[in-house]
């Protein structure tokens, strides 16, 4: 019955009929908040529709995740620099993990102790952490060798890939079984 204050884009599927959605909310007074995963295309990307760069162009601010990402939009002036936003990603200073659900601190949050615990994980074993979408531009076919010569030198050393694979993830599951990473 009320429009939101603020609508946040992390993702735009259908850009077209999002930016339809938007203008009309946009009319309503709500603001319009998109964080921009990736300033340019890569990853088998040629361009980025045009639908979607004028959803960039159109909402309120921008959040990108790193001064270079902010620096890309300036530059391809997809927005003026007072409408873009760093808010890197990244696990909070205390080492609690959000959104956990059932957690011990505020808002869902779950410290490193009952994290490690829920992946049965040693609790002083280093982690190493891949998260996000497994993609094969983000280089998870050269972590994973490299994580073996950690493993080598460092028998409880553990890394935990956290992510959608897109598009599967065999290719890299037969790469753990090869390098002895399973588990």
């Amino acid at each position: 019955r009320r429009p939101p204050a603020i609508v946040h884009l992390q993702w735009s599927l259908l850009p077209a009929v999002e930016r339809r959605a938007l203008r009309r909310l946009r009319a309503a007074g709500v603001k319009v908040v998109q964080t921009v995963h990736n300033p340019r295309p890569h990853g088998g990307e040629r361009t980025i529709p045009p639908a979607g760069a004028r959803l960039r162009s159109e909402a309120d601010a921008l959040v990108v995740l790193s001064e270079a990402g902010r620096e890309t939009i300036v530059a391809d002036r997809l927005a003026p620099a007072s409408r873009v936003r760093v808010i890197p990603a990244g696990i909070a200073a205390s080492g609690a993990i959000g959104g956990g659900g059932g957690g011990t601190g505020a808002g869902g949050e779950v410290g490193r102790g009952p994290a490690r615990a829920r992946l049965g994980l040693e609790a002083g074993a280093p982690v190493a952490l891949f998260l996000g979408l497994i993609r094969p531009y983000k280089g998870l076919d050269l972590l994973l060798p490299a994580f073996a010569e950690v493993q080598r030198a460092l028998p409880a050393a553990r890394l935990v890939v956290a992510g959608l694979p897109r598009p599967s993830f065999r290719p890299y599951a037969r790469q753990i079984e090869r390098l002895g990473l399973g588990g």
